[in-house]
């Protein structure tokens, strides 16, 4: 299942067919990362665990990627019934180098 989802996923990403939520966005300028480091984080990115969304009950997977500048960034994603991809970076996870 993580495979299937992880090969939508990232061709929606290639396509650019996803959304970024507004609480996104605030995510990322708080971390200094761009749009191109979610991109990269997919692409690169494997599936650590899927997660069901307490409120709209709709599966979420995280993934953990590289940023472009080598660090590593977990992001919690969907994909919705429309087939866009929709993107949150985690709250709690920091950018943190690649070993």
């Amino acid at each position: 299942m993580s495979d299937r989802y992880l090969k939508q996923a990232r061709e929606k990403v290639r396509g650019r067919q996803y959304l970024m939520t507004t609480h996104a966005e605030e995510e990322m300028d708080e971390d200094g990362l761009t749009i191109f480091d979610v991109e990269e984080g997919i692409l690169t990115g494997r599936v650590i665990a899927r997660q069901r969304d307490r409120e709209t009950h709709e599966w979420k997977h995280v993934i953990e990627g590289r940023t472009l500048a080598g660090g590593k960034r977990v992001l919690r994603n969907t994909i919705l019934p429309h087939q866009s991809v929709r993107v949150r970076p985690c709250l709690s996870v920091s950018v943190h180098p690649t070993p």
